[in-house]
């Protein structure tokens, strides 16, 4: 029995999309995880940074996101713009903006995110809230590293120029950094960031769970830009983050009560096919 996906991409992150009621596994967690590691496998499989598992509903939808290594994944925001230009591209009329449920599968427990998502004319935008939870400066390596979670934990280092950025090992670097005794027992997403200005980053990260360099992340770009306003002493930031790929994401933060953070990113969103797998490899 064939099973149906489609890829997509959020500005060189990629991401294949599965409907959760396409395929219903006796044992949802350990079946999703196999599935990821099968169908993101770049030799082996379809290839993708990551499983985007979608929940259609009246009015907006749901979303859960396995990692290429099979670990479920927090908050992931090129997914989250992946699954809302998924969702718009399936209704018909001028329906543009709608609220959704990011789900986060921790341990045994999951935990519901609510998000907004917008479509814009060539781009898709994402806003939620999260706590404010900032730390550090932690010094590894020669770096200074800022943590900022931005709805999924990250560390960030600034660098001094683009030649500094373009020259580094983000794989040796990053592999070190995240599994540093300073961030477990779950590890990090690591960033390091050269600003031209204050309002123009560009972005190297290395992603938990990809366990590699990505071309791009949009709650790297974030955490960036949090880390900046923190260090500032501001009370909101904005910027264009230039990714890996040279695509640019448009983020925004600002203070939100006095415990939390109001966040937004905008970016393009790229669909790449559609198709269908055997039911042999889902098993």
């Amino acid at each position: 029995m064939p099973h149906y996906f489609a890829k997509y991409s959020g500005l060189g992150n990629d991401f294949i999309l599965v409907h959760a009621d396409d395929w219903v596994p006796e044992d949802a967690q350990h079946s999703w995880s196999q599935l990821a590691s099968e169908l993101c496998s770049r030799r082996m499989g379809i290839g993708a940074d990551g499983l985007i598992i979608f929940h259609p509903r009246a009015g907006g939808f749901s979303m859960t996101v396995v990692n290429a290594d099979g670990s479920f994944a927090t908050m992931c925001g090129n997914a989250a713009r992946c699954a809302a230009e998924h969702f718009f591209s399936g209704q018909p009329g001028a329906l543009t903006k709608v609220p959704f449920e990011y789900v986060q599968i921790l341990g045994s427990s999951a935990c519901s995110l609510p998000c907004t998502c917008e479509r814009k004319r060539g781009s898709i935008e994402i806003d939620y809230t999260v706590e404010r939870q900032v730390g550090g400066p932690f010094h590894i390596n020669g770096m200074d590293w800022h943590y900022v979670n931005s709805g999924t934990d990250h560390v960030v280092a600034f660098v001094d120029s683009q030649q500094d950025l373009d020259t580094l090992d983000a794989c040796v670097l990053g592999r070190s950094i995240r599994n540093h005794e300073s961030f477990q027992p779950h590890g990090t997403n690591v960033n390091v960031v050269y600003c031209a200005d204050p309002f123009h980053f560009f972005l190297r990260t290395y992603e938990r769970g990809v366990e590699d360099e990505t071309l791009a992340c949009a709650t790297g770009s974030l955490a960036a830009a949090i880390a900046y306003m923190v260090q500032r002493g501001l009370r909101h930031h904005s910027a264009t983050v230039v990714q890996r790929s040279g695509g640019e994401l448009r983020v925004a933060c600002e203070e939100h009560g006095s415990h939390n953070l109001r966040v937004t990113q905008e970016g393009e969103v790229r669909f790449i096919c559609r198709g269908e797998y055997e039911e042999q490899h889902c098993r």
